[in-house]
């Protein structure tokens, strides 16, 4: 996870602290952490989104609000000035295909006029798009919608989960 830990000059209790509070905050919160640089006290992190964890896909300011409000960065806060280069979340894109997009528009009982007038495309369009016949290919732009798109269809479903959980807890 991070091959720099040991250029850090901590104690060995340090360390393991360290690396154990980062592999939490990366499972917990999907930010990476990775140390890169240190010229005298001055340290460059590379902080990237890898995951969106709990529905969030983070801006800058907020990668950087989790990182700062956790403890995770602590002893390095105080033992270093701290330059970041952040990352936001770039989803993966090379799984998205036309079975994907089918798969997904069954998952969610979507119809191809349900993802036409939410996306403001045409019938003639999208049909091309998801035909198998078609030797059209996805493009990236196209691609980034129909994550983003269906990522907002898992998020919805899974918070209205959360809000009948806690309706039946009152």
């Amino acid at each position: 996870m991070n091959k720099n830990l040991e250029l850090l000059g901590l104690s060995q209790k340090e360390t393991k602290d360290l690396y154990r509070n980062l592999g939490r905050f990366r499972q917990y919160t999907g930010i990476s952490i990775e140390f890169t640089e240190i010229e005298g006290s001055i340290i460059k992190i590379s902080v990237q989104q890898k995951n969106v964890n709990g529905g969030y896909v983070l801006n800058r300011r907020e990668i950087i609000e989790r990182i700062r409000e956790s403890k995770t960065l602590k002893i390095i806060n105080e033992k270093f000035t701290v330059r970041y280069k952040i990352s936001v979340f770039k989803p993966e894109l090379n799984h998205i295909t036309k079975k994907w997009i089918k798969d997904k528009m069954k998952k969610f009982y979507l119809r191809q006029v349900d993802v036409c007038l939410n996306l403001n495309l045409d019938k003639g369009t999208l049909s091309e798009v998801l035909s198998d016949t078609s030797t059209r290919k996805l493009t990236r732009f196209q691609k980034s919608a129909f994550y983003f798109y269906f990522l907002n269809f898992e998020i919805n479903r899974d918070l209205r989960k959360y809000i009948e959980e806690l309706e039946k807890e009152r």
